[in-house]
Protein backbone atom coordinates (compact mmCIF):
# COMPACT_ATOMS: atom_id res chain seq x y z
CA UNK A 1 0.00 0.00 0.00
CA UNK A 2 2.82 2.41 0.90
CA UNK A 3 4.47 2.00 -2.52
CA UNK A 4 1.16 2.60 -4.25
CA UNK A 5 0.45 5.78 -2.30
CA UNK A 6 3.99 7.08 -2.84
CA UNK A 7 3.75 6.67 -6.62
CA UNK A 8 0.34 8.32 -6.66
CA UNK A 9 1.69 11.32 -4.72
CA UNK A 10 4.60 11.68 -7.14
CA UNK A 11 2.28 11.88 -10.15
CA UNK A 12 1.10 15.35 -11.31
CA UNK A 13 -2.60 16.02 -10.62
CA UNK A 14 -4.29 17.67 -13.63
CA UNK A 15 -7.41 18.37 -11.57
CA UNK A 16 -5.46 20.39 -9.00
CA UNK A 17 -7.09 18.44 -6.15
CA UNK A 18 -5.33 16.23 -3.62
CA UNK A 19 -6.17 12.58 -3.15
CA UNK A 20 -7.08 11.29 0.32
CA UNK A 21 -6.43 7.94 1.98
CA UNK A 22 -9.26 6.37 3.99
CA UNK A 23 -8.53 3.32 6.12
CA UNK A 24 -11.35 0.94 7.03
CA UNK A 25 -12.08 -2.71 7.75
CA UNK A 26 -11.61 -5.30 4.96
CA UNK A 27 -14.33 -5.21 2.27
CA UNK A 28 -14.59 -7.98 -0.33
CA UNK A 29 -17.28 -6.60 -2.63
CA UNK A 30 -19.52 -3.64 -3.40
CA UNK A 31 -22.21 -4.77 -0.96
CA UNK A 32 -19.73 -4.73 1.92
CA UNK A 33 -18.37 -1.35 0.78
CA UNK A 34 -21.84 0.19 0.86
CA UNK A 35 -22.40 -1.17 4.37
CA UNK A 36 -19.03 0.01 5.66
CA UNK A 37 -19.31 3.03 7.99
CA UNK A 38 -16.44 4.93 6.35
CA UNK A 39 -17.18 4.15 2.71
CA UNK A 40 -20.95 4.58 2.92
CA UNK A 41 -20.40 8.24 3.94
CA UNK A 42 -17.83 8.78 1.19
CA UNK A 43 -20.26 7.36 -1.37
CA UNK A 44 -22.27 10.58 -1.09
CA UNK A 45 -19.47 12.54 -2.81
CA UNK A 46 -17.31 9.85 -4.48
CA UNK A 47 -17.91 6.92 -6.81
CA UNK A 48 -17.66 3.48 -5.27
CA UNK A 49 -16.24 1.23 -7.98
CA UNK A 50 -16.48 -2.39 -8.98
CA UNK A 51 -13.41 -3.80 -10.68
CA UNK A 52 -13.48 -6.80 -13.02
CA UNK A 53 -10.40 -8.49 -14.48
CA UNK A 54 -11.53 -10.10 -17.74
CA UNK A 55 -9.86 -12.18 -20.43
CA UNK A 56 -10.90 -12.37 -24.08
CA UNK A 57 -10.55 -15.25 -26.55
CA UNK A 58 -6.99 -14.20 -27.39
CA UNK A 59 -6.16 -14.20 -23.66
CA UNK A 60 -5.66 -10.44 -23.54
CA UNK A 61 -6.51 -9.02 -20.12
CA UNK A 62 -8.83 -6.08 -19.42
CA UNK A 63 -9.47 -4.42 -16.07
CA UNK A 64 -12.87 -2.73 -16.04
CA UNK A 65 -13.20 -0.05 -13.35
CA UNK A 66 -16.83 1.09 -13.34
CA UNK A 67 -19.28 2.91 -11.10
CA UNK A 68 -20.99 0.36 -8.87
CA UNK A 69 -24.37 1.33 -10.35
CA UNK A 70 -23.26 0.85 -13.96
CA UNK A 71 -24.80 -2.23 -15.57
CA UNK A 72 -22.32 -4.22 -17.68
CA UNK A 73 -23.61 -6.07 -20.73
CA UNK A 74 -20.73 -8.48 -21.37
CA UNK A 75 -21.60 -9.04 -25.04
CA UNK A 76 -21.71 -5.31 -25.72
CA UNK A 77 -18.64 -4.64 -23.57
CA UNK A 78 -16.54 -6.89 -25.80
CA UNK A 79 -17.27 -4.65 -28.78
CA UNK A 80 -17.02 -1.41 -26.83
CA UNK A 81 -13.46 -2.09 -25.65
CA UNK A 82 -12.32 -3.81 -28.85
CA UNK A 83 -11.81 -7.26 -27.32
CA UNK A 84 -11.75 -10.54 -29.25
CA UNK A 85 -14.97 -12.53 -29.50
CA UNK A 86 -16.05 -12.95 -25.83
CA UNK A 87 -15.09 -12.32 -22.20
CA UNK A 88 -14.48 -14.70 -19.36
CA UNK A 89 -13.39 -13.81 -15.83
CA UNK A 90 -9.67 -14.10 -15.22
CA UNK A 91 -8.64 -16.31 -12.34
CA UNK A 92 -6.49 -15.90 -9.25
CA UNK A 93 -3.39 -16.99 -11.19
CA UNK A 94 -3.82 -14.11 -13.67
CA UNK A 95 -4.28 -11.67 -10.79
CA UNK A 96 -1.09 -12.85 -9.11
CA UNK A 97 1.02 -12.80 -12.28
CA UNK A 98 -0.05 -9.39 -13.56
CA UNK A 99 -1.39 -7.20 -10.74
CA UNK A 100 0.16 -9.09 -7.81
CA UNK A 101 -2.99 -8.82 -5.69
CA UNK A 102 -5.55 -11.30 -4.38
CA UNK A 103 -9.25 -11.37 -5.12
CA UNK A 104 -11.07 -8.60 -3.29
CA UNK A 105 -8.09 -6.23 -3.53
CA UNK A 106 -8.33 -5.45 -7.26
CA UNK A 107 -8.24 -1.85 -8.50
CA UNK A 108 -6.52 0.17 -11.25
CA UNK A 109 -3.83 1.22 -8.75
CA UNK A 110 -2.59 -2.38 -8.74
CA UNK A 111 -1.31 -1.67 -12.27
CA UNK A 112 1.92 -0.47 -10.63
CA UNK A 113 2.78 -4.18 -10.42
CA UNK A 114 2.06 -4.82 -14.10
CA UNK A 115 5.60 -4.17 -15.34
CA UNK A 116 4.93 -5.65 -18.79
CA UNK A 117 1.64 -3.71 -19.21
CA UNK A 118 -0.33 -6.83 -20.05
CA UNK A 119 -3.57 -5.39 -18.66
CA UNK A 120 -5.61 -2.82 -20.56
CA UNK A 121 -7.40 -0.45 -18.16
CA UNK A 122 -10.99 0.49 -19.04
CA UNK A 123 -12.53 3.38 -17.06
CA UNK A 124 -16.24 4.11 -16.90
CA UNK A 125 -17.09 7.39 -18.66
CA UNK A 126 -19.96 8.03 -16.21
CA UNK A 127 -17.33 8.78 -13.52
CA UNK A 128 -15.68 11.63 -15.49
CA UNK A 129 -15.41 14.85 -13.47
CA UNK A 130 -16.01 13.01 -10.20
CA UNK A 131 -13.97 11.65 -7.33
CA UNK A 132 -13.34 7.89 -7.53
CA UNK A 133 -12.73 5.44 -4.66
CA UNK A 134 -10.15 2.72 -5.42
CA UNK A 135 -8.13 0.33 -3.25
CA UNK A 136 -4.37 0.99 -2.92
CA UNK A 137 -3.60 -2.75 -3.45
CA UNK A 138 -5.40 -3.64 -0.21
CA UNK A 139 -9.10 -3.86 0.66
CA UNK A 140 -8.41 -2.39 4.10
CA UNK A 141 -8.15 1.11 2.64
CA UNK A 142 -9.49 3.25 -0.21
CA UNK A 143 -8.11 6.31 -1.96
CA UNK A 144 -10.41 9.06 -3.18
CA UNK A 145 -8.84 10.48 -6.33
CA UNK A 146 -10.18 12.67 -9.13
CA UNK A 147 -11.05 10.75 -12.30
CA UNK A 148 -8.65 12.83 -14.44
CA UNK A 149 -5.85 12.32 -11.92
CA UNK A 150 -6.41 8.55 -11.88
CA UNK A 151 -6.25 8.45 -15.65
CA UNK A 152 -3.10 10.60 -15.72
CA UNK A 153 -1.46 8.37 -13.10
CA UNK A 154 -2.19 5.20 -15.08
CA UNK A 155 -0.96 6.68 -18.35
CA UNK A 156 2.10 8.02 -16.55
CA UNK A 157 3.19 4.52 -15.51
CA UNK A 158 2.74 3.27 -19.08
CA UNK A 159 -0.69 1.66 -18.95
CA UNK A 160 -3.00 1.51 -21.95
CA UNK A 161 -6.10 3.37 -20.75
CA UNK A 162 -9.45 3.84 -22.49
CA UNK A 163 -12.57 5.62 -21.28
CA UNK A 164 -15.75 3.81 -22.29
CA UNK A 165 -19.42 4.72 -22.18
CA UNK A 166 -21.01 1.42 -21.16
CA UNK A 167 -24.46 2.91 -21.73
CA UNK A 168 -23.59 3.65 -25.35
CA UNK A 169 -23.69 1.44 -28.43
CA UNK A 170 -20.68 -0.10 -30.21
CA UNK A 171 -19.62 1.73 -33.38
CA UNK A 172 -21.16 0.22 -36.50
CA UNK A 173 -18.75 -1.42 -38.95
CA UNK A 174 -18.17 0.76 -42.03
CA UNK A 175 -19.74 -0.35 -45.31
CA UNK A 176 -17.56 -2.64 -47.38
CA UNK A 177 -15.38 -3.44 -44.38
CA UNK A 178 -13.10 -0.44 -45.04
CA UNK A 179 -11.54 1.45 -42.11
CA UNK A 180 -13.70 4.31 -40.87
CA UNK A 181 -10.82 6.77 -41.21
CA UNK A 182 -10.91 6.53 -45.02
CA UNK A 183 -14.59 7.30 -45.33
CA UNK A 184 -14.15 11.09 -45.28
CA UNK A 185 -11.46 11.26 -47.99
CA UNK A 186 -12.39 12.68 -51.36
CA UNK A 187 -12.27 10.23 -54.23
CA UNK A 188 -10.35 11.06 -57.40
CA UNK A 189 -12.35 11.71 -60.50
CA UNK A 190 -11.93 9.64 -63.62
CA UNK A 191 -11.79 5.87 -63.51
CA UNK A 192 -13.44 5.64 -60.08
CA UNK A 193 -16.39 7.70 -61.28
CA UNK A 194 -16.76 5.42 -64.28
CA UNK A 195 -16.78 2.38 -62.04
CA UNK A 196 -19.63 3.82 -60.01
CA UNK A 197 -21.73 4.22 -63.19
CA UNK A 198 -21.25 0.62 -64.22
CA UNK A 199 -24.20 -1.67 -63.66
CA UNK A 200 -23.81 -4.09 -60.77
CA UNK A 201 -22.85 -7.59 -61.79
CA UNK A 202 -25.55 -10.23 -61.36
CA UNK A 203 -25.13 -12.32 -58.24
CA UNK A 204 -24.26 -15.99 -58.82
CA UNK A 205 -27.07 -18.40 -58.13
CA UNK A 206 -26.92 -20.43 -54.96
CA UNK A 207 -25.82 -23.99 -55.42
CA UNK A 208 -28.30 -26.79 -55.03
CA UNK A 209 -28.90 -28.43 -51.70
CA UNK A 210 -25.93 -30.56 -50.70
CA UNK A 211 -23.38 -28.46 -52.60
CA UNK A 212 -20.36 -26.70 -51.14
CA UNK A 213 -21.90 -23.21 -51.18
CA UNK A 214 -24.90 -21.85 -49.29
CA UNK A 215 -27.83 -24.20 -49.90
CA UNK A 216 -31.54 -23.58 -49.57
CA UNK A 217 -31.42 -24.33 -45.83
CA UNK A 218 -28.90 -21.54 -45.23
CA UNK A 219 -26.12 -24.03 -44.44
CA UNK A 220 -22.61 -23.50 -45.76
CA UNK A 221 -21.37 -27.08 -45.26
CA UNK A 222 -22.77 -30.56 -45.78
CA UNK A 223 -23.18 -33.33 -43.26
CA UNK A 224 -20.86 -35.55 -45.26
CA UNK A 225 -18.25 -32.86 -45.83
CA UNK A 226 -17.86 -31.54 -42.27
CA UNK A 227 -20.14 -33.12 -39.70
CA UNK A 228 -19.02 -30.95 -36.73
CA UNK A 229 -19.62 -27.62 -38.55
CA UNK A 230 -22.86 -28.93 -40.07
CA UNK A 231 -24.23 -29.92 -36.65
CA UNK A 232 -23.19 -26.56 -35.15
CA UNK A 233 -25.07 -24.70 -37.91
CA UNK A 234 -28.13 -26.93 -37.46
CA UNK A 235 -28.57 -26.12 -33.77
CA UNK A 236 -27.84 -22.42 -34.31
CA UNK A 237 -29.96 -21.76 -37.40
CA UNK A 238 -32.90 -23.77 -35.99
CA UNK A 239 -32.78 -21.45 -32.94
CA UNK A 240 -32.19 -24.32 -30.54
CA UNK A 241 -29.34 -22.68 -28.63
CA UNK A 242 -27.81 -19.25 -28.16
CA UNK A 243 -24.25 -18.67 -27.01
CA UNK A 244 -23.72 -16.76 -23.79
CA UNK A 245 -21.05 -14.10 -23.17
CA UNK A 246 -19.08 -16.41 -20.85
CA UNK A 247 -16.90 -18.90 -22.71
CA UNK A 248 -18.25 -22.47 -22.55
CA UNK A 249 -21.80 -21.41 -21.59
CA UNK A 250 -24.89 -21.34 -23.77
CA UNK A 251 -28.67 -20.89 -23.48
CA UNK A 252 -31.14 -23.67 -24.27
CA UNK A 253 -33.99 -22.07 -26.22
CA UNK A 254 -37.59 -23.46 -26.18
CA UNK A 255 -37.03 -25.87 -29.10
CA UNK A 256 -34.08 -27.64 -27.49
CA UNK A 257 -35.48 -27.44 -23.96
CA UNK A 258 -38.63 -29.22 -25.11
CA UNK A 259 -36.47 -32.06 -26.48
CA UNK A 260 -34.63 -32.19 -23.16
CA UNK A 261 -37.94 -32.35 -21.26
CA UNK A 262 -39.11 -35.35 -23.32
CA UNK A 263 -35.82 -37.22 -22.84
CA UNK A 264 -35.71 -36.39 -19.14
CA UNK A 265 -39.28 -37.53 -18.56
CA UNK A 266 -38.73 -40.82 -20.40
CA UNK A 267 -35.55 -41.67 -18.48
CA UNK A 268 -36.83 -40.43 -15.12
CA UNK A 269 -39.95 -42.64 -15.26
CA UNK A 270 -37.81 -45.71 -15.91
CA UNK A 271 -35.36 -44.84 -13.14
CA UNK A 272 -38.14 -44.16 -10.62
CA UNK A 273 -39.60 -47.63 -11.27
CA UNK A 274 -36.31 -49.11 -10.09
CA UNK A 275 -36.66 -47.29 -6.77
CA UNK A 276 -33.62 -45.09 -7.40
CA UNK A 277 -33.58 -41.64 -5.82
CA UNK A 278 -32.40 -38.75 -8.00
CA UNK A 279 -29.19 -36.84 -7.36
CA UNK A 280 -27.14 -34.49 -9.49
CA UNK A 281 -23.38 -34.62 -9.94
CA UNK A 282 -21.18 -32.82 -12.49
CA UNK A 283 -19.73 -36.16 -13.60
CA UNK A 284 -18.05 -34.88 -16.72
CA UNK A 285 -16.38 -31.81 -15.17
CA UNK A 286 -12.83 -32.14 -13.91
CA UNK A 287 -11.74 -30.80 -10.51
CA UNK A 288 -9.48 -28.29 -12.29
CA UNK A 289 -12.44 -26.94 -14.30
CA UNK A 290 -14.61 -26.66 -11.17
CA UNK A 291 -11.92 -24.64 -9.36
CA UNK A 292 -11.54 -22.38 -12.39
CA UNK A 293 -15.29 -21.67 -12.54
CA UNK A 294 -15.31 -20.96 -8.79
CA UNK A 295 -12.59 -18.38 -9.38
CA UNK A 296 -14.70 -16.73 -12.09
CA UNK A 297 -17.53 -16.16 -9.63
CA UNK A 298 -15.20 -14.84 -6.92
CA UNK A 299 -13.77 -12.31 -9.37
CA UNK A 300 -17.00 -10.31 -9.09
CA UNK A 301 -15.40 -8.90 -5.92
CA UNK A 302 -14.02 -5.36 -6.40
Amino acid sequence: MEQCIAKLKACPAPSGTKHALHEHGPVMNVEEMLKNDVLSKLAETSCITKNLLLKDKKKKLYLLCVHHKTAIDMKKAVKLVGAANSFRFAGAEDLAKTLNVEQGHVSPLAAINDADHKVKIVLDKSMEGKSVLVHPCTNKASVSVAFDDLRAFLEGIGCEVVVTDFAGEPAAAPAGGKPAGKAGKKEKKGKKDNKQKQKPKPQPKKKDKGGKGNNEDGLTVTKEGNFASWYKQIVEKSEMIEYYCISGCYILRPWSFQIWDVIHKFLDEGIQKLGVKNSYFPLFVSEEALIKEANHIEDFAP
